[in-house]
């Protein structure tokens, strides 16, 4: 045998045994692999969800403060239709003859209106009988 078959030889069996831990390194990280897109696949699956879910929630958030808020309305508009003495402030427009009252409810007034707010909040309003 010459050296260059002897050197041919031992390459060959140096590439065959390096050929050979590559498939058993690369059989054992196959499962690494596996468990990785498993867990790839899971944490994509949460992502999608979390965000499913906030989208759901958020429609949600929307038809029910849709909803209050309708309800909500509908009751101060029934404040505002009664017919019943059911008010707390009294305006009243006008000088001598042509005096006009308004009734409301001060909660919504002063809501409503930074003037009322100013003038509920400190003593420039005058009660009935003072």
């Amino acid at each position: 045998m010459s050296i260059s078959d002897d050197i041919r030889n031992k390459f060959a069996s140096h590439t065959d045994a390096t050929r050979n831990e590559f498939a058993e390194i690369k059989t054992k990280l196959t499962p690494i692999k596996d468990i990785t897109t498993k867990v790839f696949k899971q944490l994509a699956f949460h992502v999608i969800s979390n965000e499913l879910y906030k989208e759901v929630l958020h429609k949600f958030y929307l038809m029910e403060s849709q909803t209050l808020s309708n309800k909500l309305l509908r009751d101060i508009g029934n404040l505002y239709d009664s017919e019943a003495d059911n008010y707390n402030v009294k305006i009243q427009v006008g000088e001598n003859s042509k005096i006009e009252n308004f009734k409301a409810h001060s909660v919504i007034l002063r809501a409503r209106s930074n003037y009322f707010h100013s003038a509920f909040s400190s003593n420039w309003t005058k009660k009935e009988g003072d």
